[in-house]
């Protein structure tokens, strides 16, 4: 996801590296089907892509996870060239977290929440800083 962050609006050029967005989106698509190696971390990767939904790391399984990654996946290859901001970011976040059903399938929260991120209404991980402060902004 590396090239969305980098994006710039209304080019075919990204920040740093003066390519178009279709070479960005081949470079973001090399690994053909292995494309969940850059995405999973590599610990589990002896595991296979179904590693998550079939509980495969020795932890709860989680259904879904390998169709959201995917939908996630596509979404940001789509956007490569698109200015990051907030809202797409957001965008992303909760296509990777459509299949969130809360505990019905070891999630942490269902699908309606993603797109939000934790605070003091959401017990647990928290961010270090605010997200909007991270995304490049004009």
């Amino acid at each position: 996801m590396s090239c969305l962050v980098n994006s710039l609006s209304g080019s075919s050029l990204y920040k740093g590296l003066p390519v178009s967005t279709e070479t960005a989106q081949k470079t973001f698509c090399v690994l053909g089907d292995d494309w969940w190696k850059q995405v999973f971390d590599g610990k589990y990767h002896t595991h296979g892509k179904m590693v998550f939904d079939e509980g495969l790391h020795g932890k709860e399984k989680e259904p879904g996870f390998y169709a959201s990654a995917l939908k996630a996946f596509h979404f940001a290859k789509d956007n490569i060239g698109a200015e990051l901001t907030v809202n797409l970011y957001c965008q992303l976040h909760e296509i990777a977290c459509s299949h969130f059903q809360g505990r019905a399938n070891n999630t942490e929260m269902n699908a309606s929440e993603a797109g939000s991120f934790r605070n003091e209404s959401h017990p647990g991980t928290k961010c270090r800083f605010a997200v909007k402060d991270a995304i490049y902004r004009k």
